[in-house]
């Protein structure tokens, strides 16, 4: 559950921060607000094809629009959501085979994403686009009713690949993390898998849990830490 996909899907609110160190993911959102007529016909021109997905992992930072068609590009078409971060592909091309642990999208997915995009457009509009520390922003929004979702790269003893992401955290950042958000005034929500240092760092706030299987189809639990300020009626 990345923070894009729920800002998307969430009821807009007045003000609304989303924050990623990543160039390439803030780029993908600042060239749909501002360039997306020009972004939906480049990619309504792209095939789901396994050298579109080789293709996309050759960097263009001047070329904004046709960086943000490759990194979706490799979101998409790629086995793993991870594999927009990597130098190469060594996720494989997502087929779409159960036996992959796609649940069968491959280019279904592909062409419901392109539908789907005028909506995606229209919903970032407004929206403020922040590239800073996360600390730095979260104390800079912070308010009695802010809402902080907060969605950090999940610890390297949950994870296979511990170099996926060009901003990865260690222990003691998501130690310095968590002194933060016990400070917040607003409510919190923090996501991740289950483990051993979240249990510590959080072990008094509300834990919301969920049996999930990876790409790879690696059993997980995905949990949902929330802050005594988040209400009692959220749902996972």
């Amino acid at each position: 559950m990345g923070g894009g996909a729920v800002l998307l899907n969430k009821p807009r609110a007045p003000v609304e921060v989303y924050n990623d160190l990543g160039d390439e993911v803030v780029n993908v959102f600042r060239v749909a607000r501002d360039h997306g007529a020009e972004l939906k016909r480049a990619l309504q021109l792209t095939p789901y094809a396994e050298a579109e997905l080789r293709a996309a992992h050759e960097k263009c930072p001047d070329r904004p629009v046709e960086q943000a068609r490759r990194t979706i590009v490799r979101a998409l078409q790629g086995f793993s959501t991870a594999a927009m971060y990597r130098e190469e592909n060594t996720t494989g091309f997502r087929r779409g085979h159960k036996a992959e642990g796609g649940g069968g999208e491959g280019g279904a997915q592909w062409r419901n994403y392109i539908n789907t995009l005028d909506a995606v457009l229209e919903r970032l509009q407004g929206v403020v686009i922040e590239q800073r520390e996360a600390t730095d922003v979260l104390l800079t929004h912070d308010a009695e009713d802010a809402l902080h979702y907060v969605d950090p790269p999940y610890t390297h003893d949950t994870r296979e690949h511990t170099t996926a992401y060009p901003h990865e955290m260690s222990n003691e950042q998501h130690e310095r993390l968590a002194e933060v958000l016990h400070t917040l005034k607003g409510a919190v929500v923090l996501s991740g898998y289950d483990n051993p240092l979240y249990a510590r760092l959080y072990k008094d706030w509300r834990r919301v849990c969920k049996d999930t299987v990876t790409y790879g189809g690696s059993a997980r639990v995905e949990v949902l830490w929330c802050s005594r300020r988040v209400q009692r009626g959220l749902v996972f």
